[in-house]
């Protein structure tokens, strides 16, 4: 996988608040906080990375969210641009939601990640027990990863980005 060898080679390094530009898009990464759910009995921590836009009232070739969380109609829902990864390189899986306004309108959005490891996702059962380590984790133990689908002149290949 292409981000795995992010956590550990050449990611541009941004902080919070730091103009991103991949792509047609410019953004920032405003905050980000943790939550826990209950779901099914069960415990399961997210951290939700907030993120503004900063030229949303411009016309692209794609939306934010498809730009981002990848387009791949017919094909497995998966999120390969996008992960979060913790200090042993876990690597969690995200999907970015428009904050309000739809996809064509948001100048804010949200990328949400529970906190199961990624290729362990499909298997719920045990994914319950693995969660659970990870129950007392905040968003400053984490780096958000993005790999850039649309590299365009002068832009990085990855970025990476210390939560706050």
């Amino acid at each position: 996988m292409a981000l795995l060898g992010l956590a550990c080679s050449g990611a541009v390094e941004v902080v919070p608040r730091e103009a991103i530009a991949l792509g047609p898009w410019t953004f920032e990464v405003e905050r980000a906080d943790a939550r826990t759910d209950v779901r099914g009995g069960d415990r399961w921590r997210t951290i939700a990375v907030h993120l503004r836009l900063h030229n949303w009232r411009e016309r692209h070739e794609q939306t934010f969210d498809d730009f981002l969380n990848g387009n791949t109609p017919g094909a497995i829902m998966c999120f390969p641009k996008l992960k979060l990864c913790d200090v042993e390189g876990t690597l969690f899986d995200g999907l970015v939601r428009p904050g309000s306004g739809g996809s064509l309108r948001s100048e804010r959005w949200t990328a949400e990640f529970l906190l199961v490891p990624g290729d362990l996702q499909h298997a719920l059962a045990d994914a319950s027990e693995l969660a659970k380590r990870y129950l007392d984790k905040k968003p400053a133990d984490f780096r958000l990863l993005i790999e850039n689908p649309d590299r365009r002149r002068g832009q990085p290949r990855r970025v990476s980005v210390q939560l706050p």
